[in-house]
């Protein structure tokens, strides 16, 4: 959906009830799955563990001694480039966001669409990817090999219920999480918060950093996470993150941590910037 020039990212439960919409959704995730070359999904899943292991989660060092946080910049950069792909199938679609904490997710948990495990006599495109890769790792060197679909061992759902009260009581859950005013304790509350919980909870391949990403769920996932980054930067402003951060390249994308501060600049916005 556009707004003006900016094309809205919606939520998840929206688009289930529009026929038209899910079906272009699993139609676009399906071909850019059924791609081998550097247009594909699994090129792009490559890049966050195995083989290329690029993703940064927890802080590290830059050569000056300054603590960087790349957790939220680099995965902003990581939705971009999957969704550009799927637009490139379908310039309708966009990637949807779950919201975990939702009344709905705490009955029911996974979206519907992400669940159902065929359409039809086929399988969802929404539910599952057939990982297969050959090669080394970068980060542990070690050759890798797998040939199957990527699974999942989803948690009850009111383990999430029980989530949100446990990081409420710790001054984690995401309505506190705004009214934090520095950058660098709100992405680390929200990255071992909410983020890694929703990522053990959903289990299998999405609770092991090197298979997350080939897990269709992991982009409406993430896509939540930087929804909630948006919001956050409508209260503190956009440019509310450390000076010695902007200039740090966002491997593999080409772009800086400056260049991904303004959604509105990257052609998207939120369908709702609700602060709960």
């Amino acid at each position: 959906m556009y707004k003006d020039s900016v094309y809205l990212r919606e939520n998840i439960r929206n688009i289930e009830n529009n026929i038209t919409q899910i079906r272009r959704l699993r139609k676009a995730f399906q071909e850019i799955m059924d791609r081998v070359d550097n247009q594909g999904y699994a090129h792009v899943a490559n890049h966050h563990g195995y083989l290329d292991n690029l993703c940064p989660h927890g802080p590290t060092l830059d050569p000056e001694g300054n603590i960087i946080h790349k957790f939220l910049p680099w995965h902003r950069a990581y939705l971009l480039k999957l969704e550009r792909l799927l637009q490139e199938r379908d310039p309708t679609v966009s990637v949807p966001w779950w919201d975990w904490r939702s009344e709905t997710s705490k009955k029911i948990g996974i979206p519907k669409s992400f669940s159902q495990d065929k359409i039809g006599k086929k399988v969802n495109p929404l539910s599952k990817f057939n990982i297969n890769i050959k090669g080394k790792d970068r980060a542990s060197k070690v050759d890798i090999s797998i040939n199957r679909y990527t699974t999942r061992n989803p948690g009850k759902p009111h383990e999430i219920i029980h989530t949100q009260k446990a990081l409420s009581l710790n001054e984690q859950d995401i309505p506190q999480l705004y009214s934090l005013s520095d950058f660098r304790q709100f992405s680390e509350r929200l990255r071992i918060g909410w983020h890694n919980f929703i990522h053990v909870w959903i289990g299998g391949d999405m609770g092991v950093v090197n298979t997350a990403a080939y897990d269709p769920i992991f982009f409406i996932h993430h896509c939540n996470v930087d929804r909630i980054w948006a919001v956050w930067q409508t209260l503190h402003g956009v440019d509310s993150i450390p000076s010695h951060m902007k200039s740090v390249v966002l491997e593999p994308f080409g772009m800086t941590v400056k260049d991904i501060l303004d959604i509105n600049s990257l052609n998207y916005d939120y369908a709702s910037v609700s602060t709960t």
